[in-house]
């Protein structure tokens, strides 16, 4: 790789900071030009890790993903109480088993939109849920939205309050 970085200028970057960069230089590009718009990124589960999603989310950005089937999820961390010294905590205390949730027959809702020229129903179910993935600081109300979309497993890390339709 020095031999490439003298002849050519060129430096190594994983695909994570490759991504990265090109996400921001687009987004830039669009503030400069004036948009008021939200931005939303789709990755695939390869690209959901702490590199590429924090320093996109500090920047406002919508992440969506697909979850690697290992992901540690646990549920939201009790609120502070009155008094209560120290860091708030930043995950919950129980872990969050995914195979288990997408089994459990409650919870389930269903949504249809058109795909493709046809009407298509699909069910997903939504839960609020904290990851090191994203590091969450839920002071800044940050929150991490999980769907089950068919068996696939979707992470959305946002300022917002409010779940999207689900991925068409």
């Amino acid at each position: 790789m020095p031999k490439l970085d003298a002849k050519y200028g060129w430096k190594f970057e994983t695909k994570h900071e490759l991504a990265s960069r090109l996400v921001r230089h687009v987004v830039q590009n669009l503030r400069a030009m004036g948009t008021q718009a939200g931005f939303r990124v789709v990755f695939d589960r390869a690209y959901a890790a702490r590199p590429l999603i924090k320093p996109l989310v500090e920047l406002g950005i919508t992440v969506i993903s697909r979850l690697r089937s290992d992901v540690k999820l646990t549920d939201l961390p009790p609120p502070l109480k009155a008094g209560q010294r120290g860091r708030p905590r930043k995950y919950g205390l129980n872990r969050i088993d995914l195979k288990k949730r997408a089994e459990h027959p409650q919870g389930w809702t269903s949504t249809s939109y058109v795909c493709r020229g046809g009407a298509v129903l699909r069910r997903f179910k939504t839960f609020l849920a904290t990851t090191s993935i994203a590091e969450a600081d839920l002071r800044d109300g940050m929150l991490n939205h999980v769907a089950l979309f068919d068996s696939k497993w979707r992470l959305k890390s946002t300022n917002e309050s409010s779940w999207l339709n689900p991925p068409k």
